[in-house]
This record gives structure tokens, C-alpha cells and sequence, in this order.
């Protein structure tokens, strides 16, 4: 149960930490911009959904 929370932290913080970096690929093409913002989504639901899970896991484990 403990390290399920460590992950789910885990993955909190380092989402966090990714989002709040500078976005190196503004400046370079509009091709560029557009995929950094696709992969933005694709980040952030990918993250939502293993959040999901460990929370479901903590929970039943309870």
C-alpha cells in the first residue's frame, strides 16, 4: 500500500515537473509546436489513466 502512494506521488510530481519546464520547441517550426502540443495531451492522459489505476489500487487494497 505504501508504495503504491510513493508512485502515485511520484508520478504527481514528476508530471508537475515536466509541465512546468520550458517548452523547447516553440520557436523551432509550427510542425514542432503542434506536435509538443500532442504530445502535451497524449501526457497528460496517459497520466490520468495510471493515476487512475493506482488510485483504484490504493483503494481496494483498503
Amino acid at each position: 500500500m505504501n508504495l503504491g502512494i510513493v508512485m502515485l506521488w511520484f508520478i504527481v510530481f514528476l508530471t508537475i515537473f515536466l509541465e512546468g519546464n520550458p517548452q523547447p520547441a516553440t520557436m523551432i517550426s509550427p510542425q514542432a509546436e503542434i506536435a509538443w502540443r500532442w504530445a502535451e495531451i497524449a501526457t497528460a492522459i496517459g497520466g490520468g489513466i495510471v493515476g487512475l489505476i493506482f488510485t483504484v489500487k490504493i483503494i481496494r487494497n483498503n
